[in-house]
This record gives C-alpha cells, structure tokens and sequence, in this order.
C-alpha cells in the first residue's frame, strides 16, 4: 500500500478539519440547480467569503460559510467525460433501500413533499456566533443567489429553512449533548492530516479527499486529469433525522426495570439507554465502564476485542456496529475493514421536557465527509439496516442497530438482545427511534477544485 499523502490543508473547507469552535449556531440553505453562468456568477460572488484552511471565523468575523455542489450543478459545468468519471454513488440519488430508509423514511416523503433531490444545486454552509451573525450572513448568501438568478428551495412545508442549534455542554466540558440525551463528539474520526496515522490521529486522509486512489482506499475520479482536478475535495452525505425523543424516552422507563429488576428504575433507565448507545448518557464506554459512568473517561481510547459475546457492551449497540475496533470481521468486512468517515452534525428544534410528544420537530442534521459515499457512508448504513459483518452476530444476520436501525426494512428484526453473567435479557419489540427526512449527496470542493470548475482567477 502507497504511504499515506500529507494534504495541504490550506485548500480545504473548514467543515472537513473539525467543528466549528465558538459557533453554536447553524443553518444550511438549499438552491437550486443554476444555469452554468448563473453558478459561475454565484460562486464568484460567495468565494472571498468561503473559509479554507481553519475551522474559526476569519479575523473581525462571527461567522464561517461553506459551499457544496449536488451532482446536477456540477453536471452543469463539467465537461461531460470529467462529470462521467465522479463516484457513480454521487450522480445518481441516494439508494434509500441501501441506506434502510423504508416506511416512514422513504424517499418519497423527504424534504416534507417541497423538491425533490435532483432539483438540489447546493447547499450553503452557515455557522454564526449568534443569531445577528447568522442572519447577516443568510443575508448575504441569499443576495447572492438573486443576484446570480438561482431560486432557493425551502425544505419544510411551511417555507422554513434547516436551522440547528447547539443545546447543552457535556460532562467536565467535553462533546454536546443531543435530544436524546447522549453527549456527542467524543468519537468524531480525527485525520493524519501531515499522512501519518498515529494513536492520537488514527484516520488515514485518504479515506476523507479525493484524488489519492489506492486500493486500500478506492476512490473517483481514480486517475488523471480528473483525480488531479477534485484532489482535496470531498464526498458530503447530508442527512435530515427526525429524533422520536418521547418513544425513546417512554421505552427507557417501560423496558429498563424489568430489564434490570435489582436496580432501581431510574438506574435501569440509564443501564438500557447506555446498552443502546454504547455509552452512558454522559460519554463513557461501556467497554472501559460498563457498571456505573466515568466522565473523565469518555474520550479514552477502547476495543471491542475482550468482549467478544457483548457482556459489556451489545453486539449491536451503536457505537459498536458503526465503529467495530478490535472487533473481527467478516465476509466482505474482513477484506474492506471498517469505514471511517468524518461526521459532523448540531441537534435542531427545542429539547423536549418529559416523555410526552409534544408534536415538535427535532433532531439532528448530520454531515458525514469521505472519499466514497459507497464503500464509507453507504457501507456503515447497509451494517447499521443488517448486522452481518462479524461473527459476534446471529448467523441470521438480521438484526440491527438498536438506535438507528429502521425496523421497517423487509425481514429485519425487532429484537435487542442483552448478554449478562445471570443470561441473556431480551427486548423483542425494539421501536424505531429516528425517521430520515432528507438525503442529498453534495461534494465539498476544494479551493483549487473550485477555482478551475467555476472559472475563478
């Protein structure tokens, strides 16, 4: 395998190096798709304002802006053999039975019934400091777009736009917390941006920018001139989720006590709500913790390789499914190892009080960063819908993740079993949690890749 490349991470948008410190605020504006000239004149007017090279607004600023492109843009002005040679996952719409969205989820219901996903040109980026920046900044990029006569599609049904907001720290000042209650942000891939993966940095970059194919990490444009063109941008999979924060809420009280009957309930509450995830509600693994949390511990390094039948934590808990180290693989898994990605996402909608629906939308919008929306987000979504990549499994391979599986899917599933030194608990009813409400492919450009296919100088 070729050494590992050292980016030159100045060319880079800001969303591929990390989140955005001291912007608690987000918001992401659909358009769609323009005519060439149209695009040419939008991004030339947006580019001085784009933020390469640093996750931090820009000195005097209060917000970072970042664009990406949807394959019917680039189709727009690529020539056609270029356009032809991009991942064949990103031109064509996302594959909703490969990515397990059925009932609820389906396709036919995302963007609330407003557009469709080949009417997407791009998306625009916004993170702000505060609400006056937010909109200063909205301000801007919509002026843009008029100016330049490209239409902005409003993907909720009563014309608003995809707003999220960082809700609550966790504990001793790491990660956030999300509507279900979970820190988030402790686990985020961090990439050997100088090309040289270490314990502190494990991610190999090539398995976040185009235009360093290998076969450890296959990516397209695989060969020149193309792959010279799209070096150091990126594959962007962005996802609407709706979180039903009641029905997990009211499953935790339902299931927990008789699941764990010498606890006391609210302690029983916490032992499946972590089951789960993975994780306890504050951060800890249950691989380094499973009996009570350990804070302090949350960002620790862990394996699964110890716990081969899931006494500490379940074969099919959240973090283990997505992210299986230590773990051995199997069939096609143990040939391709386990996709990383860099995700990126920010709660949206108010936290709920209680277990009771108040008929609010919330959840998370998630950004997830790759070379290969198939062999990295495609991959993780199809091991989330069937758990069949390792022997630690079922032989039925049928199961699912217990927090983001869809139960909907034909065949899979409802059971979440809990391994213990006493036997084995069982839930043999597991609800669906979460419902997609959008799914867009986009590529997150580079600063050179930008310059060339916009015709910038």
């Amino acid at each position: 395998m070729a050494s590992s490349p050292q980016v030159d991470t100045t060319g880079l948008q800001a969303i591929v190096l990390g989140n955005v410190a001291g912007c608690p605020l987000v918001r992401h504006i659909v358009l769609a798709v323009p005519e060439p000239e149209a695009l040419r004149r939008f991004v030339a007017s947006l580019y001085p304002f784009l933020r390469f090279g640093s996750n931090l607004p820009a000195e005097g600023e209060k917000a970072v802006i970042n664009l990406s492109l949807a394959a019917p843009a680039l189709k727009q002005v690529l020539p056609v053999d270029v356009y032809a040679k991009l991942e064949t996952a990103f031109r064509d719409p996302p594959d909703a039975e490969r990515l397990g969205d059925a009932g609820a989820s389906a396709a036919s219901s995302w963007w609330e019934g407003q557009f469709t996903g080949d009417e997407v040109g791009a998306f625009v980026h916004l993170f702000a400091t505060d609400d006056s920046a937010l909109e200063a900044a909205t301000a801007q990029v919509v002026q843009a777009a008029t100016d330049a006569g490209i239409p902005e599609l409003h993907p909720r049904a009563g014309g608003g736009r995809l707003d999220a907001r960082y809700l609550a720290p966790g504990p001793v000042g790491k990660g956030a917390r999300l509507h279900f209650g979970y820190v988030d942000g402790l686990s985020n891939a961090k990439v050997a941006w100088d090309g040289a993966p270490s314990d502190v940095r494990p991610v190999d970059p090539r398995a976040v920018v185009l235009g360093y194919n290998c076969d450890s990490f296959p990516c397209a444009p695989a060969r020149d001139p193309a792959a010279v063109l799209f070096r150091d941008s990126s594959y962007l999979a962005f996802r609407w989720i709706y979180q039903d924060v009641a029905a997990f809420e009211r499953f935790l009280t339902e299931k927990g006590p008789p699941l764990f009957p010498a606890m006391a309930p609210a302690v029983a509450r916490e032992m499946l709500a972590a089951k789960l995830m993975g994780r306890w509600r504050d951060g800890t693994p249950l691989a380094l913790s499973p009996d009570a949390p350990a804070p302090e511990r949350g960002d620790e390094a862990f394996t699964f390789a110890s716990d081969p039948i899931g006494l500490a934590c379940p074969v099919s808990a959240h973090i283990r499914v997505m992210n299986p180290k230590g773990e051995r693989l199997s069939g096609m898994a143990a040939t391709t190892g386990i996709p990383q990605v860099v995700r990126r996402g920010m709660p949206y909608g108010p936290e709920l009080a209680g277990d009771r629906d108040d008929g609010v939308d919330r959840g998370v919008l998630g950004m997830f960063v790759c070379a290969s929306i198939r062999e990295q987000f495609m991959r993780l979504a199809a091991w989330a819908t069937r758990n069949n990549f390792s022997d630690v499994f079922p032989a039925h391979g049928k199961d699912q993740d217990t927090l983001i599986g869809n139960r909907a899917v034909p065949g899979a599933t409802r059971t979440f079993a809990i391994p213990s030194a006493g036997g084995t608990g069982r839930v043999d009813a597991l609800p669906d949690f979460l419902r997609t409400k959008g799914t867009q492919y986009l590529m997150l450009m580079s600063r050179r890749a930008m310059q060339q296919v916009c015709g910038l100088d």
